[in-house]
């Protein structure tokens, strides 16, 4: 390798080294974007990755439930966890659920939402005298 292409390889890895003071290489400063070397092939495609990440898998499965169905939802109110019983009302979206507690309806993360044992026939309402 003659001085000239070796002089050639410095300047091109000292302009794509990022700077600590900066955080971006020359290079990148001079033409608002990163140059692409064999260093590009070397290093992970980490735009690849993220989009592989955000998109939805097939095999994560979400709890679903229906309307009418009967279940417990978490409530942290006056600094104690409880579970108290409810009825899903309506669906808000993949999420979250519209769910009667009491005589309150809330909106719902499926997070503090259990399944109930119980059936509708066999719920008698609390509410009703």
């Amino acid at each position: 390798m003659s001085r000239s292409q070796q002089l050639a390889n410095f300047l091109l890895m000292y302009r794509i080294t990022p700077h600590t003071s900066t955080g971006r290489s020359p290079a990148e400063l001079f033409l608002k974007r990163q140059p692409r070397t064999r260093f590009n092939l070397i290093k992970p495609d980490l735009r690849s990755k993220i989009v592989d990440k955000q998109s939805p898998d097939v095999s994560t499965k979400f709890r679903q439930f229906e309307c009418i169905d009967r279940v417990r939802v978490r409530s942290h109110r006056n600094g104690e966890e409880k579970w108290m019983p409810g009825t899903i009302v309506k669906r808000l979206g993949p999420l979250t659920y519209l769910v009667r507690v009491g005589e309150d309806v809330r909106h719902i993360h499926v997070d503090h939402l259990l399944r109930s044992g119980e059936t509708i026939s066999d719920h008698q309402p609390e509410y009703i005298t």
